[in-house]
């Protein structure tokens, strides 16, 4: 399913001249970009705050 609801979000963007990216931070994040088939441009640096 959602890979489904990104491929639509992607298509809607594109439809609207606007550049979809991905945020690929966590695994579970970066195998569904795999999927759609985005590849890294470059390397970045995150954080996250613990709760």
């Amino acid at each position: 399913m959602a890979k489904a609801v990104a491929a639509k979000l992607i298509l809607t963007c594109l439809s609207k001249n606007l550049y979809p990216s991905w945020d690929t931070h966590t695994k579970i994040s970066l195998a569904l970009a795999e999927k759609l088939g985005y590849q890294s441009s470059h390397d970045y640096l995150a954080f996250e705050i613990a709760w």
